[in-house]
């Protein structure tokens, strides 16, 4: 929402992968980074391809940290599962088969993050209430696209908001 003031987050759609009463986590979907994967993966971690896909920036903990969420359910055993066929997970072996694979049209979808991005115990549950963020349902179509700069704009339509109707207003501190 507008009045979310904290310039990570602003104008970002985030996917949540944990929300209990532990905390929430996630990782922003519009933020793309100029770094290349072999970058990230260093000499440590050689490829056997070279590869040109994107990385995106998941939010500001642990920025050193890799993530992919994707649908191959062949990973499935390395991954957490956010929904039937959708996974997430931050093992290097996975990140290093999904690239090697190859972006292949009909196969499974992908997307790189760096970083996550973390709530500890009720501060999620508080910004919503205090009218910080809108939830969605997840879709596959959003978290997959291509276009981050039209992310935010096109997650708020999905589910009938009009981006220019929304109104900055003061946040209050939830009791």
């Amino acid at each position: 929402m507008p009045q979310l003031q904290d310039p990570n987050f602003f104008q970002t759609t985030t996917l949540l992968s944990a929300f209990t009463k532990d905390g929430a986590m996630g990782v922003i979907l519009n933020r793309p980074l100029n770094v290349s994967v072999k970058e990230i993966l260093g000499d440590s971690s050689p490829l056997k391809v070279e590869s040109t896909l994107k990385v995106y920036w998941g939010g500001p903990v642990e920025n050193q940290r890799g993530w992919i969420v994707h649908e191959d359910t062949a990973m499935a055993a390395q991954s957490m599962e956010l929904e039937a066929g959708l996974y997430l997970s931050s093992s290097t072996e996975v990140w290093k088969k999904m690239i090697e694979s190859g972006k292949n049209p009909g196969g499974p979808r992908y997307r790189f993050f760096l970083g996550y991005s973390g709530w500890g115990p009720g501060q999620l549950e508080r910004e919503i209430a205090g009218s910080s963020w809108v939830t969605a349902p997840l879709s596959r179509d959003l978290i997959f696209d291509g276009t981050p700069h039209t992310l935010w704009v096109r997650s708020l339509r999905s589910i009938g908001v009009d981006p220019a109707t929304l109104a900055a207003t003061p946040q209050t501190e939830a009791n």
